[in-house]
């Protein structure tokens, strides 16, 4: 077991750590090895495979592509998705695909990167592409977390500072890992706080030999904290939207990310080892089904509905698309695109039939009010406004529900491909237009974010 955070962060299944997006950094900057824990020794072919491209016995560079929005890949735990728009107000569908991971796959890191791998290929060769540029996502899975404060120290950087605290505060060896550090110092405080993000080097050069065996040239990698805010950057258009907080709930399949945000700005990250497999396992235990079965029961008929702005599939049309320029007044109450109406005013799911569910649903609430105590310590004039629930889980409305309200804040599920227009005839596959796919923010947010490669 890691120990990530202040906040208590355990990270069960990372393959490294990762620090976050400092802008003085790249992910292939400075590194730092640490020795792999005894839960990482399976990734021993991971480890082969970034020796292997990093001797550059890869193929020849992809030839440069033309401008315009990158691929998004998003390599999570219960499903890769890859999506391509065209940039435009509003913007417009060019191609997507949604695989659902075997779940004999599903806990098996490198198993389930090989069928991604040859997933991501297969639509690569069948999808007529505006250009070769992809962005991929630092899985969470993947990610350690931590929040440091750092004295003054004459004559040294700040990345000089974190780069010499990162083996005493993270136990990792800064030659192994590639990591990033955001400053989020608090106004007055006699303490640099920053928030670092490490991934493996290894897993990092995995996903750049996939990428690049598909035909697509790596142009950014970002995490998937940064990714959820690019994806909702929009509703931080007016002067009044900067003092908007917001806290990004993703829970996905094996682990959940809390992201806190001042407008458009990240302060706060945690990677939480819960997920919605976690609910499964125990309903299966339970009731002595497979797994499979439990997540079928759970999910069957608990889905939200469509948000108060029209559904891709609602506007199949990209030249009567809605303006965003008319974008509901939210002066009025509306919510902005992209969001369904606040949980409560859904309609209820019914309570969950078996306890495990509604335990683990309490247990993700207390990780999350202890992410908000944490969050209101160190700014305590920054009190969070909302939550955003992003996220594949977050389908079930009733998780979303019962967290939302133990919380007691405004809570909205994200419904980002409701901002994008299509005129029908694009290739898509595994993705259900007609409800809402709060799973569907990290990519989306991919597509938008910055190349930074």
């Amino acid at each position: 077991m890691l120990r990530c955070t202040a906040a208590k962060v355990r990270c069960r299944s990372v393959a490294a750590c990762l620090p976050e997006a400092g802008q003085s950094s790249k992910w292939f900057g400075q590194g730092f090895i640490m020795p792999l824990p005894a839960a990482f020794k399976g990734l021993s072919s991971l480890v082969r495979a970034g020796q292997s491209l990093a001797a550059g016995s890869g193929s020849g560079a992809a030839q440069s592509a033309a401008l315009g929005l990158p691929v998004g890949i998003d390599f999570g735990i219960g499903s890769l998705k890859v999506l391509q728009i065209a940039a435009g107000d509003p913007p417009t569908l060019v191609a997507a695909t949604g695989v659902e991971t075997p779940d004999e796959f599903r806990h098996d890191h490198v198993k389930r990167l090989d069928f991604q791998a040859q997933a991501l290929a297969a639509f690569v060769r069948s999808s007529p592409l505006r250009n070769r540029r992809a962005v991929c996502a630092i899985p969470a899975w993947g990610t350690v977390c931590k929040h440091m404060q750092l004295g003054k120290a004459d004559g040294l950087s700040l990345g000089e500072q974190v780069s010499q605290q990162i083996p005493l505060q993270m136990n990792c060896d800064p030659a192994a890992v590639s990591y990033r550090f955001l400053d989020v110092t608090p106004p007055g405080a006699q303490k640099t706080e920053v928030i670092v993000m490490a991934v493996s080097r290894e897993l990092v050069s995995r996903l750049m030999q996939i990428v690049k065996d598909a035909k697509l040239e790596p142009v950014g990698m970002h995490s998937v904290f940064l990714a959820s805010l690019a994806a909702y950057d929009h509703m931080h258009r007016r002067t009044t939207d900067q003092t908007t907080n917001t806290l990004y709930l993703d829970i996905g399949a094996g682990t959940t990310s809390v992201a806190i945000s001042h407008g458009k700005k990240l302060h706060f990250v945690r990677v939480i080892d819960i997920g919605g497999d976690a609910i499964d396992r125990a309903v299966a235990e339970q009731t002595g089904c497979t797994v499979a079965e439990a997540r079928g029961r759970r999910r069957s008929g608990d889905e939200p509905a469509p948000s108060s702005t029209a559904t891709m599939a609602q506007r199949a049309d990209a030249r009567r698309a809605i303006d965003p320029k008319q974008e509901p007044d939210r002066r009025k109450g509306a919510p902005p695109q992209g969001l369904t109406p606040d949980v409560s005013q859904l309609p209820a799911a019914p309570a969950p039939a078996l306890g495990p569910e509604a335990e683990v649903a309490d247990m993700l609430a207390d990780e999350v009010r202890m992410c908000m105590r944490f969050h209101s310590a160190q700014f305590p004039k920054h009190k969070i406004d909302r939550i955003i629930f992003v996220g594949g889980e977050c389908r079930n409305r009733g998780l979303c529900q019962r967290i939302a309200t133990a919380v007691k804040l405004q809570s909205q599920i994200a419904d980002p491909l409701s901002r994008i227009a299509r005129a029908g005839s694009e290739p898509v596959s595994g993705i259900k237009f007609d409800t809402v796919q709060p799973g569907w923010a990290v990519v989306l947010g991919l597509c938008l974010a910055p190349t930074d490669l």
